[in-house]
């Protein structure tokens, strides 16, 4: 099994069917993996070889979808560095992982020059430009050098190949650097799907960062499953609800804080959310009466807790909404 496999078979089945949502901008299946293989056309001209390491440093956007997917396509190995983690942090993760290129975005462009002088092994740093407003001074464009780039092959890399190196916190020390292949974020996929279905080819939102291993999953299970990815910047309330009712999301994953920020808003009551047929939640604990409400506001929606870990790539359980009827609705004692 190889991540890419699903460029592949959703260029050929619904080239015209969307991939991406960002703002204003949608990305139809072809137009993704014309750019994704232009993006590691790039890479390769970069000197990216098989197996090199490349960082991925922003905001949830279009954008930060294909580049880890080009990255893929290239041969290479991506490392997503928390957009939360100061400088020292940032580079400690690039000089343990031996990454040889970063991919920025216009709110952390401005800490590249710090990055590079603690970063020997950092060769090149190109910006990804997110908002087209042209990139950082010193930093050359992505976006302008894939609109002269010839498109590559895909280099195929599946199976034990190396695919990620997810960065987690510990009770001690520095993050450790977990190691998945293609196998285990493509089983990871798989296994989660079979034991907690989604919806379809139905959209889904992605408001987890993509640096995150929860967010991660949530990608290659949508692109598993054709459906329209969603992506915001960053979680916000507001703007979640509006994208739920104007794309008819039907599957979210949201951490607990997440959830009661979204119930205690004001513009809740008036967004139609009925299109929700899944909301998953985890990577926190949940108490009864956070679940009981949530549950009454979205009562379309079937609930799924998640328990996983990075290592694990990343479920260990589910418990599917099946599990979810003992809930004691607030005022029943």
């Amino acid at each position: 099994m190889q991540l890419t496999q699903t460029v592949h078979q959703y260029l050929r089945e619904r080239p015209d069917g969307c991939a991406l949502c960002f703002e204003d901008r949608v990305v139809s299946h072809a137009g993704f993996a014309d750019r994704v293989a232009r993006l590691a056309a790039v890479l390769r001209q970069r000197g990216v070889k098989v197996g090199d390491r490349v960082a991925v440093l922003g905001l949830g956007s279009d954008r930060y979808l294909e580049a880890l997917y080009a990255i893929w396509w290239a041969g290479a190995v991506i490392n997503p560095v928390n957009a939360r983690w100061s400088v020292a942090e940032i580079t400690y993760s690039l000089r343990d992982s031996t990454t040889s290129v970063l991919l920025v975005d216009e709110h952390f462009a401005g800490l590249v020059p710090e990055i590079l002088a603690d970063t020997p092994c950092l060769d090149t740093v190109l910006d990804m430009d997110v908002s087209g407003a042209g990139p950082a001074v010193g930093l050359d464009s992505l976006e302008q050098l894939m609109a002269v780039a010839t498109p590559v092959a895909d280099a195929a890399r599946a199976g034990d190949d190396l695919a990620a190196i997810m960065y987690t916190g510990g009770t001690t020390g520095f993050p450790k650097g977990v190691m998945l292949s293609h196998r285990a974020l493509v089983y990871g996929a798989l296994s989660s799907l079979a034991t907690a279905p989604h919806p379809g080819a139905a959209p889904v939102l992605h408001v987890a960062p993509f640096f995150h291993i929860a967010g991660l999953a949530a990608v290659v299970q949508s692109a598993l499953r054709a459906a329209p990815q969603i992506v915001t910047a960053a979680f916000d309330e507001p703007t979640a609800l509006r994208l739920i009712e104007e794309h008819k999301v039907a599957d979210v994953f949201m951490v607990p804080t997440m959830l009661r920020r979204v119930l205690d808003h004001p513009d809740r009551p008036s967004r139609d959310c009925s299109s929700l047929r899944s909301i998953r939640y985890g990577a926190a604990p949940i108490d009864s009466a956070l679940l009981a409400d949530a549950m009454e506001a979205f009562p379309g929606a079937g609930f799924y807790h998640l328990y996983g870990q990075t290592e694990n790539s990343p479920m260990i359980s589910i418990l599917p909404p099946a599990d979810h009827t003992t809930v004691v609705p607030r005022g029943v004692v």
